[in-house]
């Protein structure tokens, strides 16, 4: 027990190996021993590491950490060892993740055998939602665009992987091609998320990745583009939040004001000014607890009122879905509270 507590600190190969071969402490004690090869993977020695993970790897309660022990060391193991242990791992569930991050990671270093571990897992409804997830939220994803096209079309299949699909969809919308897109979103057209149109949750995603780009996109433009309501969207957005565990994103002014502008055709003279007054009113604290898409347009119209440029006022109600009389309320808040403090 002594010595189990210690090695992770200070490794003892040979107890390792020796654990390894005892089914009924293997069990117990798989994750962590897991993880104590993890832990130190440069100080053992290539051969006795290389038989560790193999037989780690068939311990049920290894494999997950195994499968990340691969992943994050994928060019220290030697690729004859790596593709046995993939092709291990990938007859465990708890491991999908772990072996899709690391062909996705690594996907042009990977042979074609190895490649279709993907088309395996995305075929189990067990994994499948693991291999969407690594596709939809993998930043560093190397996945050849044809094969993720083809992977995403067989992932749209499945019923528990909607979110993940969704978030693709939203978060590469104009990258995807069209005809991919679109076959994405025909694949689960009376598909809803726990209760959620599917039309809705892309909606909800779209508004989250834009505003997280800097690129935000309102709840008004995206209802038309949905043909769902903007309190439907409104809703399920707050449900994606939830479900996703995404935290939401803080509304940033200057942004809206940068769509609106290019949206309404504002000259650039009128939208420096407006970020101009952006700063004033931030710095005279009368911007907060207000929404952000009424102060954008306020601050724009008076940027434009400034410089003597028409503010195209009924295109930008239609476009934001404000009244009137919220605008010129926002705008002489602004105003009023700017020339105050600078008398």
């Amino acid at each position: 027990k002594m010595a189990f507590e210690n090695f992770p600190e200070r490794v003892d190969v040979e107890l390792l190996l020796e654990l390894a071969e005892k089914d009924d402490v293997a069990e117990i004690f798989a994750k962590k021993l897991a993880e104590a090869i993890a832990k130190n993977f440069d100080n053992i020695p290539e051969n006795v590491r290389n038989e560790l993970l193999l037989k780690f790897a068939e311990k049920e309660r290894a494999a997950k950490a195994i499968a990340h022990v691969v992943a994050d060391k994928f060019e220290a193991i030697p690729e004859k060892v790596r593709t046995e242990l993939l092709f291990k791992l990938a007859e465990n569930d708890s491991a999908a993740g772990g072996v899709a991050k690391a062909i996705a990671y690594n996907f042009e270093a990977i042979p074609e055998n190895v490649r279709n571990l993907l088309f395996k897992l995305a075929e189990n409804d067990s994994t499948a939602s693991k291999v969407a997830h690594v596709v939809a939220h993998n930043k560093l994803n190397k996945i050849d665009v044809m094969v993720r096209n083809k992977l995403l079309l067989k992932l749209a299949e499945k019923d528990n992987v909607n979110w993940d699909i969704a978030y693709v969809v939203a978060d590469k919308f104009n990258k995807l091609p069209e005809n991919i897109r679109n076959e994405l979103l025909l694949k689960t057209p009376n598909k809803d998320v726990k209760g959620r149109s599917i039309e809705s949750v892309i909606g909800a995603i779209i508004f989250y990745v834009t505003r997280n780009k800097g690129e935000p996109r309102t709840l008004e433009e995206i209802a038309e583009k949905s043909r769902r309501s903007k309190k439907e969207i409104g809703r399920t957005y707050k449900h994606v939040l939830k479900s996703m565990n995404l935290k939401p994103h803080r509304t940033n002014i200057r942004d809206y004001i940068s769509l609106y502008a290019a949206k309404l055709g504002i000259s650039n003279t009128a939208k420096e000014e407006a970020l101009k007054i952006l700063e004033e009113a931030k710095k005279y604290e009368v911007i907060y607890g207000k929404k952000p898409s009424g102060i954008a347009g306020a601050i724009i119209c008076l940027a434009c009122e400034r410089i003597g440029e028409e503010f195209p006022k009924k295109e930008f109600l239609n476009f934001v879905g404000i009244t009137l009389s919220t605008l010129y309320s926002r705008h002489d808040e602004i105003k009023s509270k700017i020339k105050e403090k600078a008398k």
